[in-house]
Protein backbone atom coordinates (compact mmCIF):
# COMPACT_ATOMS: atom_id res chain seq x y z
CA UNK A 1 0.00 0.00 0.00
CA UNK A 2 1.40 3.08 -1.37
CA UNK A 3 0.19 5.19 1.98
CA UNK A 4 2.44 8.64 0.67
CA UNK A 5 0.66 8.37 -3.10
CA UNK A 6 -3.20 8.23 -1.36
CA UNK A 7 -1.87 11.10 0.73
CA UNK A 8 -0.72 13.33 -2.36
CA UNK A 9 -4.28 12.64 -3.60
CA UNK A 10 -5.98 13.06 -0.78
CA UNK A 11 -4.23 16.52 -0.70
CA UNK A 12 -5.24 17.24 -4.25
CA UNK A 13 -8.84 17.06 -3.30
CA UNK A 14 -8.66 19.52 -0.20
CA UNK A 15 -7.73 17.59 2.52
CA UNK A 16 -4.84 17.60 5.19
CA UNK A 17 -4.60 14.62 6.36
CA UNK A 18 -0.59 14.75 7.58
CA UNK A 19 1.74 11.99 8.54
CA UNK A 20 -0.19 8.78 9.30
CA UNK A 21 1.92 5.44 10.91
CA UNK A 22 0.88 2.22 9.58
CA UNK A 23 1.55 -0.99 11.33
CA UNK A 24 -0.08 -4.51 10.37
CA UNK A 25 -1.35 -7.09 13.14
CA UNK A 26 -2.83 -10.28 13.52
CA UNK A 27 -6.45 -10.53 14.15
CA UNK A 28 -5.46 -11.00 18.61
CA UNK A 29 -3.92 -7.55 18.77
CA UNK A 30 -6.79 -6.10 16.84
CA UNK A 31 -9.40 -7.25 19.16
CA UNK A 32 -7.10 -6.34 21.96
CA UNK A 33 -6.84 -2.88 20.66
CA UNK A 34 -10.62 -2.70 19.34
CA UNK A 35 -11.07 -3.83 23.54
CA UNK A 36 -8.88 -1.28 24.94
CA UNK A 37 -8.87 1.41 22.38
CA UNK A 38 -5.15 2.21 22.90
CA UNK A 39 -2.26 -0.47 23.77
CA UNK A 40 -0.95 -0.49 27.02
CA UNK A 41 -3.84 0.32 29.23
CA UNK A 42 -4.68 -1.00 32.16
CA UNK A 43 -5.87 -4.46 32.64
CA UNK A 44 -9.65 -4.85 34.00
CA UNK A 45 -11.64 -7.70 34.46
CA UNK A 46 -14.95 -6.17 32.10
CA UNK A 47 -12.27 -5.69 29.38
CA UNK A 48 -11.73 -9.19 29.07
CA UNK A 49 -15.50 -9.89 28.85
CA UNK A 50 -15.16 -7.55 25.75
CA UNK A 51 -11.84 -9.01 24.46
CA UNK A 52 -13.67 -12.68 24.34
CA UNK A 53 -17.18 -11.79 22.88
CA UNK A 54 -14.70 -9.72 19.92
CA UNK A 55 -12.42 -12.91 19.59
CA UNK A 56 -15.92 -15.28 19.74
CA UNK A 57 -17.43 -13.29 16.34
CA UNK A 58 -14.04 -12.93 14.77
CA UNK A 59 -13.40 -16.72 14.46
CA UNK A 60 -16.94 -17.60 13.55
CA UNK A 61 -16.87 -14.73 11.26
CA UNK A 62 -19.33 -12.88 12.33
CA UNK A 63 -17.28 -9.78 12.35
CA UNK A 64 -13.82 -8.68 10.38
CA UNK A 65 -11.76 -5.84 11.73
CA UNK A 66 -9.76 -4.77 8.54
CA UNK A 67 -8.41 -1.59 10.38
CA UNK A 68 -8.18 0.51 13.57
CA UNK A 69 -6.94 3.86 13.71
CA UNK A 70 -5.38 5.80 17.21
CA UNK A 71 -5.70 9.48 17.51
CA UNK A 72 -2.21 9.68 18.85
CA UNK A 73 0.22 12.78 16.71
CA UNK A 74 1.03 11.27 14.43
CA UNK A 75 -2.47 9.06 14.14
CA UNK A 76 -1.39 5.33 14.18
CA UNK A 77 -3.23 3.09 11.71
CA UNK A 78 -3.12 -1.17 12.85
CA UNK A 79 -4.37 -2.39 9.38
CA UNK A 80 -5.03 -6.42 9.56
CA UNK A 81 -1.88 -8.25 8.30
CA UNK A 82 -3.75 -10.81 5.57
CA UNK A 83 -5.46 -8.13 3.52
CA UNK A 84 -5.96 -8.64 -0.28
CA UNK A 85 -4.16 -5.20 -2.04
CA UNK A 86 -7.37 -4.20 -2.88
CA UNK A 87 -8.73 -4.29 0.86
CA UNK A 88 -5.53 -2.60 1.62
CA UNK A 89 -6.70 0.20 -1.12
CA UNK A 90 -9.55 1.06 0.58
CA UNK A 91 -8.48 1.05 4.10
CA UNK A 92 -5.66 3.41 3.33
CA UNK A 93 -7.66 6.01 1.40
CA UNK A 94 -10.57 5.47 4.58
CA UNK A 95 -7.39 5.90 7.04
CA UNK A 96 -6.15 9.33 5.91
CA UNK A 97 -10.14 10.54 5.89
CA UNK A 98 -10.17 9.67 9.40
CA UNK A 99 -6.57 11.25 9.89
CA UNK A 100 -8.04 14.34 8.41
CA UNK A 101 -10.65 14.76 10.55
CA UNK A 102 -8.96 14.20 13.76
CA UNK A 103 -6.65 17.10 12.87
CA UNK A 104 -10.03 18.96 11.69
CA UNK A 105 -12.42 18.69 14.18
CA UNK A 106 -12.54 20.73 17.23
CA UNK A 107 -13.74 18.24 19.44
CA UNK A 108 -10.78 16.09 18.54
CA UNK A 109 -8.27 18.90 17.86
CA UNK A 110 -5.45 19.25 20.70
CA UNK A 111 -6.35 16.20 22.69
CA UNK A 112 -3.16 14.58 24.30
CA UNK A 113 -1.02 14.08 21.49
CA UNK A 114 0.82 11.33 23.69
CA UNK A 115 -2.08 9.59 24.60
CA UNK A 116 -0.34 6.41 24.33
CA UNK A 117 2.63 7.31 26.72
CA UNK A 118 -0.03 8.41 28.74
CA UNK A 119 -1.57 5.22 29.33
CA UNK A 120 1.21 3.48 29.60
CA UNK A 121 2.27 5.56 32.40
CA UNK A 122 -1.03 5.13 34.11
CA UNK A 123 -0.69 1.54 33.66
CA UNK A 124 2.20 1.67 35.38
CA UNK A 125 1.33 4.23 38.68
CA UNK A 126 -1.91 1.45 38.81
CA UNK A 127 1.22 -1.67 39.12
CA UNK A 128 2.17 0.02 42.12
CA UNK A 129 -0.74 0.89 43.69
CA UNK A 130 -1.79 -3.05 43.43
CA UNK A 131 1.78 -3.84 44.65
CA UNK A 132 1.41 -1.65 47.80
CA UNK A 133 -2.49 -1.78 48.86
CA UNK A 134 -3.41 -4.99 46.85
CA UNK A 135 -5.77 -6.43 44.10
CA UNK A 136 -8.77 -6.18 46.05
CA UNK A 137 -8.34 -2.39 46.98
CA UNK A 138 -7.64 -1.34 43.97
CA UNK A 139 -10.14 -2.76 41.72
CA UNK A 140 -12.74 -1.54 44.07
CA UNK A 141 -11.97 1.78 43.33
CA UNK A 142 -11.32 0.76 39.52
CA UNK A 143 -14.45 -1.10 39.33
CA UNK A 144 -16.53 2.22 40.78
CA UNK A 145 -14.91 4.61 38.51
CA UNK A 146 -15.61 2.44 35.63
CA UNK A 147 -19.02 2.36 36.47
CA UNK A 148 -19.85 6.13 36.31
CA UNK A 149 -16.64 7.03 33.94
CA UNK A 150 -19.44 8.21 31.06
CA UNK A 151 -20.41 11.13 33.44
CA UNK A 152 -17.06 13.30 32.94
CA UNK A 153 -17.37 16.46 30.79
CA UNK A 154 -15.04 18.46 28.89
CA UNK A 155 -16.77 21.91 29.14
CA UNK A 156 -19.37 22.75 31.56
CA UNK A 157 -20.30 22.19 35.00
CA UNK A 158 -17.94 19.67 37.43
CA UNK A 159 -18.73 16.13 36.17
CA UNK A 160 -19.53 13.29 38.29
CA UNK A 161 -16.02 11.30 38.68
CA UNK A 162 -13.92 14.85 39.27
CA UNK A 163 -16.33 15.75 41.64
CA UNK A 164 -15.52 12.33 43.92
CA UNK A 165 -11.81 12.32 42.93
CA UNK A 166 -11.41 16.35 44.06
CA UNK A 167 -13.57 16.47 47.10
CA UNK A 168 -14.28 13.51 48.66
CA UNK A 169 -12.35 12.37 51.39
CA UNK A 170 -10.02 9.67 49.80
CA UNK A 171 -6.35 8.38 50.50
CA UNK A 172 -4.12 10.02 47.15
CA UNK A 173 -4.03 6.76 45.52
CA UNK A 174 -7.53 6.51 45.73
CA UNK A 175 -7.60 10.42 44.06
CA UNK A 176 -4.59 9.52 41.61
CA UNK A 177 -7.14 6.02 39.94
CA UNK A 178 -9.55 8.21 39.76
CA UNK A 179 -8.06 10.93 37.91
CA UNK A 180 -6.43 8.09 35.74
CA UNK A 181 -9.81 6.98 34.67
CA UNK A 182 -11.04 10.37 34.68
CA UNK A 183 -8.24 11.49 32.09
CA UNK A 184 -8.94 8.05 29.74
CA UNK A 185 -12.80 8.90 29.76
CA UNK A 186 -12.22 12.40 27.81
CA UNK A 187 -9.92 11.15 25.37
CA UNK A 188 -12.34 8.82 24.70
CA UNK A 189 -15.77 10.50 24.99
CA UNK A 190 -14.38 12.83 21.96
CA UNK A 191 -14.55 10.23 19.91
CA UNK A 192 -17.80 8.68 21.26
CA UNK A 193 -19.18 11.75 20.09
CA UNK A 194 -18.26 12.49 16.54
CA UNK A 195 -18.86 8.17 16.01
CA UNK A 196 -20.67 9.09 12.98
CA UNK A 197 -19.35 12.07 11.77
CA UNK A 198 -15.86 10.62 11.60
CA UNK A 199 -16.99 7.54 10.04
CA UNK A 200 -18.80 9.36 7.53
CA UNK A 201 -16.24 11.40 6.66
CA UNK A 202 -13.88 8.68 6.18
CA UNK A 203 -15.85 7.31 3.93
CA UNK A 204 -16.68 10.22 2.18
CA UNK A 205 -13.06 10.39 1.25
CA UNK A 206 -12.10 7.15 0.20
CA UNK A 207 -14.26 6.75 -2.59
CA UNK A 208 -13.43 10.33 -4.06
CA UNK A 209 -10.30 9.44 -3.40
CA UNK A 210 -10.13 5.58 -4.75
CA UNK A 211 -12.45 7.46 -7.64
CA UNK A 212 -9.65 9.15 -8.69
CA UNK A 213 -7.02 6.54 -8.93
CA UNK A 214 -6.69 4.35 -12.25
CA UNK A 215 -8.55 1.10 -11.21
CA UNK A 216 -9.48 -1.95 -13.84
CA UNK A 217 -12.84 -2.47 -14.05
CA UNK A 218 -12.67 -5.56 -11.47
CA UNK A 219 -10.80 -3.91 -8.80
CA UNK A 220 -13.37 -0.74 -9.00
CA UNK A 221 -16.02 -3.74 -8.70
CA UNK A 222 -14.03 -5.30 -5.77
CA UNK A 223 -14.01 -1.76 -4.21
CA UNK A 224 -17.59 -0.97 -5.16
CA UNK A 225 -18.77 -4.63 -3.03
CA UNK A 226 -16.80 -3.55 -0.24
CA UNK A 227 -17.89 0.11 -0.05
CA UNK A 228 -21.80 -1.45 0.05
CA UNK A 229 -20.59 -3.71 2.44
CA UNK A 230 -18.92 -1.01 4.79
CA UNK A 231 -21.93 1.02 4.54
CA UNK A 232 -24.75 -1.74 4.33
CA UNK A 233 -27.64 -1.41 6.75
CA UNK A 234 -29.78 -4.31 8.93
CA UNK A 235 -32.40 -4.13 10.58
CA UNK A 236 -32.58 -2.55 14.46
CA UNK A 237 -28.93 -1.62 14.27
CA UNK A 238 -27.40 1.96 13.18
CA UNK A 239 -24.85 2.22 10.73
CA UNK A 240 -22.86 5.05 11.85
CA UNK A 241 -20.65 4.74 8.44
CA UNK A 242 -24.03 5.13 6.47
CA UNK A 243 -25.50 7.60 8.44
CA UNK A 244 -22.53 9.68 8.16
CA UNK A 245 -21.69 9.38 4.87
CA UNK A 246 -25.12 9.88 3.13
CA UNK A 247 -25.80 13.22 5.83
CA UNK A 248 -22.48 14.41 4.49
CA UNK A 249 -23.75 13.83 0.85
CA UNK A 250 -26.61 16.11 1.46
CA UNK A 251 -24.60 18.50 2.49
CA UNK A 252 -21.65 18.95 -0.06
CA UNK A 253 -24.85 18.71 -2.63
CA UNK A 254 -26.71 21.75 -0.90
CA UNK A 255 -23.65 23.73 -1.23
CA UNK A 256 -23.51 22.99 -4.48
CA UNK A 257 -21.17 19.78 -5.46
CA UNK A 258 -22.91 17.18 -7.88
CA UNK A 259 -23.59 14.26 -5.84
CA UNK A 260 -20.86 11.35 -5.46
CA UNK A 261 -18.14 14.11 -6.87
CA UNK A 262 -15.68 15.59 -5.20
CA UNK A 263 -16.91 19.00 -4.18
CA UNK A 264 -14.88 22.06 -4.84
CA UNK A 265 -14.61 26.03 -4.54
CA UNK A 266 -17.42 27.16 -2.22
CA UNK A 267 -18.46 23.69 -1.75
CA UNK A 268 -15.47 22.03 -0.49
CA UNK A 269 -15.15 25.30 1.87
CA UNK A 270 -18.82 25.15 2.94
CA UNK A 271 -18.14 20.78 3.79
CA UNK A 272 -14.49 21.85 5.51
CA UNK A 273 -16.67 24.15 7.65
CA UNK A 274 -19.38 22.11 8.87
CA UNK A 275 -16.56 18.99 9.84
CA UNK A 276 -14.57 21.29 11.96
CA UNK A 277 -17.47 22.06 14.43
CA UNK A 278 -19.92 19.42 14.17
CA UNK A 279 -20.00 16.52 16.83
CA UNK A 280 -22.96 13.86 15.91
CA UNK A 281 -25.51 15.87 17.92
CA UNK A 282 -25.16 19.04 15.91
CA UNK A 283 -25.13 16.88 12.63
CA UNK A 284 -28.21 15.53 13.35
CA UNK A 285 -30.19 17.62 15.02
CA UNK A 286 -28.97 20.04 12.33
CA UNK A 287 -28.37 18.61 8.66
CA UNK A 288 -30.58 14.91 8.80
CA UNK A 289 -33.00 14.87 6.05
CA UNK A 290 -35.89 13.39 5.04
CA UNK A 291 -34.04 11.91 1.88
CA UNK A 292 -31.41 10.39 4.05
CA UNK A 293 -34.26 8.83 6.09
CA UNK A 294 -36.01 7.41 3.66
CA UNK A 295 -32.59 6.48 1.06
CA UNK A 296 -31.14 4.21 4.75
CA UNK A 297 -35.17 2.79 5.79
CA UNK A 298 -35.20 4.84 9.08
CA UNK A 299 -38.15 4.43 11.34
CA UNK A 300 -38.90 4.83 14.86
CA UNK A 301 -42.54 3.54 16.61
CA UNK A 302 -45.25 5.94 16.87
CA UNK A 303 -48.59 6.21 18.19
CA UNK A 304 -49.99 5.45 14.64
CA UNK A 305 -50.96 2.29 12.98
CA UNK A 306 -47.03 1.58 11.79
CA UNK A 307 -44.10 3.02 12.42
CA UNK A 308 -42.83 6.80 11.33
CA UNK A 309 -40.14 7.75 8.95
CA UNK A 310 -40.90 11.75 9.32
CA UNK A 311 -37.89 12.72 9.81
CA UNK A 312 -38.73 15.00 12.71
CA UNK A 313 -39.66 11.79 14.63
CA UNK A 314 -36.43 10.16 13.41
CA UNK A 315 -34.23 13.03 14.76
CA UNK A 316 -35.94 13.17 17.84
CA UNK A 317 -35.04 9.17 18.16
CA UNK A 318 -31.51 9.57 16.53
CA UNK A 319 -30.97 12.84 19.38
CA UNK A 320 -31.25 10.08 22.52
CA UNK A 321 -29.42 7.64 21.23
CA UNK A 322 -25.76 8.99 19.87
CA UNK A 323 -23.04 11.01 21.89
CA UNK A 324 -23.23 8.64 24.92
CA UNK A 325 -25.00 5.41 23.27
CA UNK A 326 -28.07 6.39 24.84
CA UNK A 327 -26.55 6.11 28.47
CA UNK A 328 -28.39 8.11 30.73
CA UNK A 329 -26.61 11.47 32.16
CA UNK A 330 -26.21 13.02 35.94
CA UNK A 331 -24.55 15.78 37.09
CA UNK A 332 -23.69 17.05 40.28
CA UNK A 333 -25.94 19.67 41.83
CA UNK A 334 -24.28 19.78 45.41
CA UNK A 335 -20.81 18.35 46.66
CA UNK A 336 -19.78 19.25 49.87
CA UNK A 337 -16.94 16.76 51.48
CA UNK A 338 -18.80 14.41 54.20
CA UNK A 339 -22.25 16.09 53.59
CA UNK A 340 -24.58 14.43 51.24
CA UNK A 341 -23.89 14.53 47.50
CA UNK A 342 -26.83 15.15 45.52
CA UNK A 343 -26.97 14.49 42.29
CA UNK A 344 -29.53 14.88 39.20
CA UNK A 345 -30.46 12.62 36.42
CA UNK A 346 -31.14 15.08 33.43
CA UNK A 347 -34.37 12.99 32.23
CA UNK A 348 -35.23 12.98 28.46
CA UNK A 349 -38.38 10.83 28.36
CA UNK A 350 -36.98 7.50 29.20
CA UNK A 351 -37.02 6.71 32.94
CA UNK A 352 -33.86 4.90 34.97
CA UNK A 353 -33.87 1.06 36.06
CA UNK A 354 -34.32 1.73 39.54
CA UNK A 355 -32.52 -1.55 40.61
CA UNK A 356 -29.82 -0.60 38.88
CA UNK A 357 -29.94 2.84 39.37
CA UNK A 358 -29.85 2.02 43.22
CA UNK A 359 -26.77 -0.23 42.82
CA UNK A 360 -24.39 2.14 41.25
CA UNK A 361 -25.85 4.47 44.23
CA UNK A 362 -24.43 2.12 46.43
CA UNK A 363 -21.11 2.01 45.05
CA UNK A 364 -20.88 5.83 44.57
CA UNK A 365 -21.46 6.03 48.08
CA UNK A 366 -18.57 3.69 48.95
CA UNK A 367 -16.34 6.24 47.56
CA UNK A 368 -17.83 9.39 48.73
CA UNK A 369 -18.20 8.34 52.48
CA UNK A 370 -21.06 10.14 52.91
CA UNK A 371 -24.91 9.69 51.88
CA UNK A 372 -25.79 10.01 48.14
CA UNK A 373 -29.15 11.43 46.76
CA UNK A 374 -30.24 11.53 43.12
CA UNK A 375 -33.13 12.70 41.99
CA UNK A 376 -35.04 11.44 38.59
CA UNK A 377 -38.47 11.19 37.17
CA UNK A 378 -40.37 8.14 37.48
CA UNK A 379 -43.56 7.81 35.40
CA UNK A 380 -43.72 11.55 35.02
CA UNK A 381 -43.13 11.89 38.83
CA UNK A 382 -40.62 13.11 40.87
CA UNK A 383 -38.45 10.70 42.65
CA UNK A 384 -35.62 10.53 44.72
CA UNK A 385 -33.43 7.49 45.60
CA UNK A 386 -31.07 8.07 49.23
CA UNK A 387 -28.26 5.67 49.74
CA UNK A 388 -26.79 6.37 52.99
CA UNK A 389 -24.37 3.43 53.24
CA UNK A 390 -26.85 0.96 54.60
CA UNK A 391 -29.53 1.02 52.61
CA UNK A 392 -31.35 2.93 50.02
CA UNK A 393 -34.56 4.87 50.35
CA UNK A 394 -37.18 6.30 47.76
CA UNK A 395 -38.71 9.42 48.55
CA UNK A 396 -41.34 10.66 45.96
Amino acid sequence: MDVAALRRRAERLGLAPGDVRLFRLPPQALWSLATYGLFGRYRHWSRGKAYQRLRLQGELGLQRIYELIVHTEPPQAYVLAGNRPIEDLLVGAHVLGHADFFHRNVWLRGRDPDVARTVLLHRQRIGDYIAAYGQTAVEQVLDTALLIETHVAQFGPQDLVGTIARRAHLQEWQRDCLEMVREEALYFQAQERTKIVNEGWACFWHLRILRDLDLAPPDRMEVALLHSRLVAMEPGWLNPYALGLEILEDIAVAAGAARGEAPAGRALENLLEVAGVVDDQALIRDYLSQRTVDRLGLTVPSSGEGPSRDVNDVRRDLLRQVGAAGRPTVEVDQAVAGCTLRLRHLHDGRDLDLPDAESVLGEIQKLWGAPVLLETMVGGQRVCLRHDGQEVRREG
